[in-house]
């Protein structure tokens, strides 16, 4: 729920309470006010991979906003979203411009490293932050000067026709919109408002808080004043030393959606995975697997070698649960994206045995219990990895004839360690934790 002060009298009337729906990844996909049943406004994101799960996607990629626009923010909605705009974000996932459904652009959003934003009007010709009669001489310049100059690109309307007379007619019906409107940087550095038409959607598709000038990020918040978060990472150092450091201090290159870890290179190969040539059939086909099991997606995350279920000589992990299935993927100890897909199909192969021997096999699929693979042989992600890759790979071997337990753990123990000491250290790693955990803690066993 979110309440604001629309008119400035200091109370909180009913017409100020806003409720925001979310989806299962925590994204505002419709908002109500107080008791109304009709949506003031709604979202579409994108949901790139197979049957429409999204995972290929960045998860904070939206296509567009549905609002009621004929009626005011703060009465009752009229049950007609009757105004659409389209974004168009970046690499990193910036809201950079809004556009109506014919393509004309309505603003554009520009940032500085650590997000301070600034909104311009479409019809900000010149970029001071002010819509005002000077945007309008500039324009019948450069309209003017296009005529007779082929080289100057003049196309308001993005319809591939430059120079003609839409352009013309779109800039003044933009003008005309919003004439006089100010992004509030007085024409200064980076730091206006976000948008002029009540997006709040903006740095790496982060949702915006205007009241309180920070974005909220699922687990955090964050302040782009002064690019740190607001209270300390929820899984420790998995970041670094900093508890309240926003991305390593990278913010050029990277992002982090969850509020929790830094979301780069590690992630951006993971998504390319699923489209990769050698690999992919194999990660698609077992996540089809989970799928035909009545389970949903693993959840997937890129983890330093002390993040999550990661140690030493670790490349990835699965780690069953009866909701969902988590996947690991310890990015420290890969160097290239072939490597990572490696292991995640590896570790997606691990999902689909769980899943199918939880759900009695796959609909469709053949395959039963956990004796299922897909056509494609992964080269093994672990290198040598000692005590830790024989163990990974007897595992392996065990799922051939059935579901791994605890004493099949203590069984690979004593086919892996040559001495009474190194025996005893591996049987550590074989303890059951709840039913939700198959086996746990440790290098290897994550491995399942």
């Amino acid at each position: 729920m979110w309440q604001y002060d629309d008119d400035g009298d200091q109370t909180l009337e009913s017409q100020e309470t806003f409720h925001f729906m979310y989806d299962e990844r925590w994204r505002i996909v419709g908002i109500f006010r107080n008791t109304d049943t009709d949506a003031k406004e709604s979202f579409v994101y994108h949901a790139a991979g197979k049957a429409g799960f999204g995972n290929a996607s960045y998860i904070d990629s939206v296509i567009l906003r549905d609002k009621d626009a004929n009626t005011a923010w703060t009465s009752a909605g009229d049950a007609v979203l009757d105004e659409r705009r389209y974004y168009c974000q970046n690499w990193r996932a910036d809201v950079v411009a809004l556009t109506k459904s014919d393509g004309q652009p309505v603003e554009f959003i520009r940032y500085s490293s650590y997000d301070r934003a600034q909104a311009f009007a479409a019809a900000d010709v010149n970029r001071d932050g002010v819509v005002n009669s000077t945007d309008a001489a500039d324009w019948d310049n450069l309209y003017t000067e296009a005529s007779s100059n082929a080289a100057i690109p003049v196309d308001f309307d993005f319809d591939g026709a430059a120079f003609d007379p839409a352009d013309n007619d779109a800039f003044y019906a933009a003008y005309s919109e919003a004439s006089g409107w100010s992004n509030g940087s007085g024409g200064g550095a980076l730091g206006g408002r976000l948008s002029r038409i009540g997006n709040r959607k903006g740095y790496a598709g982060y949702e915006f808080d205007v009241s309180v000038e920070a974005y909220h990020v699922r687990h955090r918040v964050y302040l782009p004043e002064i690019g740190k978060w607001t209270r300390r990472d929820p899984l420790g150092y998995v970041d670094g030393p900093s508890l309240y450091q926003y991305v390593r201090s990278s913010p050029c290159k990277s992002s982090d959606p969850t509020g929790r870890m830094t979301y780069t290179q590690c992630r951006n190969a993971v998504n390319s995975c699923f489209s990769d040539p050698e690999y992919g059939p194999g990660i698609n086909e077992a996540r089809e697997r989970v799928w035909d099991a009545g389970f949903p997606s693993p959840s997937i995350t890129c983890y330093s070698n002390s993040g999550g279920e990661c140690g030493q000589d670790v490349l990835g992990y699965a780690e069953p649960r009866r909701d969902q299935t988590h996947i690991g993927i310890c990015k420290d100890g890969h160097n290239s994206t072939e490597a990572i897909c490696a292991t995640l199909l590896h570790e997606m192969v691990h999902a689909a045995q769980f899943a199918e021997s939880a759900g009695g096999g796959g609909g469709g699929g053949g395959g039963g219990g956990g004796n299922w693979a897909p056509n494609l042989t992964p080269q093994r992600p672990y290198r040598d990895g000692g005590i830790v890759g024989c163990i990974a790979q007897e595992l392996e071997a065990y799922y051939k004839d059935g579901t791994p337990t605890v004493e099949g753990c203590k069984a690979a123990c004593s086919s892996c360690t040559r001495t009474t000491a190194a025996h005893a250290e591996c049987l550590k790693i074989c303890v059951q934790i709840t039913d939700d955990r198959l086996i746990v803690r440790g290098a290897s066993l994550n491995d399942m």
